[in-house]
């Protein structure tokens, strides 16, 4: 399954013609006007039939914008992903802890997915103890990684497989994953199926 992720300006010009998810990346927030501007765009794409999940949204301690903010930005944006029962796609920089206790808070039922997955075993265990689902991608190739660790550790139907924005192919991700865990790649296509039904309620393709 081949999700696309869009910012809400890229959904405004156009319409789209295959899966997507739509949300303001931490990165990406100017201000709180044009941050609520944004939001009303993700709102009403998120009733688009192509339209399988809310995100990339997050929370990122090494972005330059301010912290109340990100926050404000993500609360809404997993609120709005409650209200229309998507699952969230997480952007998260040294933030497991901050947004662990935010699922908490916000009493969230939706999956959340943390996307680039790279925090210790503990933490994955603590994640996935509250509904949510890990991502992983180029950093199965970094040795040493804690995302190359974990995936040893957790079982397939915890996770995902992504390629992001790098220049990998999704075959390639799927062999690395398969030769980290044991698994061979058809074993894992069958399970990433069975995740994207349960979670997007849409056949893998």
């Amino acid at each position: 399954m081949c999700i696309l992720n869009c910012f809400p300006a890229e959904i405004s010009d156009k319409k789209p013609d295959s899966w997507f998810s739509i949300g303001i990346h931490p990165w990406y927030i100017e201000n709180r006007e044009k941050a609520d501007a944004g939001l009303q765009t993700v709102e009403k794409a998120l009733s688009h039939p192509l339209c399988m999940a809310a995100g990339e949204a997050g929370l990122d301690k090494i972005s330059q914008v301010p912290w109340e903010l990100q926050e404000e930005i993500f609360v809404r944006h997993a609120k709005l992903a409650e209200n229309h029962n998507k699952p969230l796609i997480i952007h998260c920089v040294k933030a497991y802890s901050e947004l662990l206790g935010l699922r908490k808070e916000l009493k969230a039922e939706q999956v959340w997915i943390f996307h680039g997955f790279n925090s210790s075993y503990e933490m994955a265990q603590q994640l996935i103890q509250q509904g949510c689902m890990l991502s992983f991608g180029n950093l199965l190739w970094k040795e040493g990684s804690k995302a190359r660790a974990v995936i040893k550790r957790v079982e397939p139907r915890q996770w995902f497989l992504e390629t992001d924005d790098e220049d990998i192919s999704i075959e390639s991700v799927y062999k690395k994953a398969a030769d980290l865990t044991g698994k061979t790649v058809n074993d894992l296509r069958v399970i990433m199926q069975e995740n994207c039904k349960r979670v997007f309620q849409k056949e893998l393709a």
